[in-house]
């Protein structure tokens, strides 16, 4: 019986370790002083740090970490002219979500990608 138990669980372990993880498509729209800047579109997976930079002058770094079937959290970094902030947004799948850091606005759609 101990045999079969340590086999179930040795199969169960290989199966969760072979998922892959989630994947997540983020188009982000990077806007100065209401003029498109950039607009990247980047594929990411959930807790893994990504980032992109705009000349010498700014730079994102964001994370993304689910919250639920609907819902993501994009936790970000700006640093613009040496000045950082560290926003964060709860946002639905989807569905675009915006903020505005001075004349930035940054523009993010988050959607889940096929496994």
């Amino acid at each position: 019986m101990k045999i079969k138990a340590l086999v179930v669980v040795a199969s169960l372990l290989a199966v969760v370790s072979c998922t892959p993880p989630q994947t997540y498509k983020v188009s982000t729209s990077l806007y100065h002083q209401g003029g498109l800047m950039a607009s990247p579109v980047m594929v990411v997976e959930a807790g893994q740090a990504s980032s992109f930079t705009l000349g010498d002058d700014v730079s994102y770094e964001f994370t993304l970490t689910p919250q639920s079937d609907q819902t993501v959290k994009v936790a970000t970094t700006v640093v613009q002219k040496g000045e950082r902030m560290q926003p964060e947004l709860i946002v639905a799948y989807d569905q675009e979500a915006s903020m505005e850091m001075g004349p930035q606005k940054l523009v993010v759609l988050v959607s889940k990608t096929a496994p």
